[in-house]
């Protein structure tokens, strides 16, 4: 799961209105697979181990950093820790290790 905050700034016009915008910038926390839409600093608190064939972390947002706490994403099949393609992203302080199942059958030979 990743949750995200969003900070607010109080605007006070001239006739005395107050007026909210959102930051620009989120902060967060993951505990699970799943997007990553919006810029900000992330942390993970936990392990997270991906699904078979799945890209666990997929980032659309640049400006992303993402520490993760000394924590690992694992996974398995074809899976990917974190994927990303805008620019200005950061990962850091942990590990990502994705395993990679080929299996090998040969027909009988007769």
């Amino acid at each position: 799961m990743i949750t995200k905050t969003t900070r607010a700034l109080a605007v006070l016009l001239p006739l005395g209105i107050a007026a909210t915008s959102s930051a620009a910038h989120a902060d967060g926390t993951i505990s699970a697979c799943g997007p990553v839409s919006a810029p900000g600093t992330y942390t993970v608190t936990q392990n997270i181990i991906a699904p078979p064939n799945t890209n666990c972390i997929t980032i659309t947002a640049s400006g992303v950093a993402i520490d993760l706490q000394g924590h690992t994403i694992s996974g398995s099949g074809f899976s990917s820790g974190i994927i990303g393609g805008p620019p200005n992203i950061i990962v850091a302080n942990g590990t990502i290790t994705v395993l990679i199942k080929i299996s090998t059958s040969r027909a009988p030979q007769t």
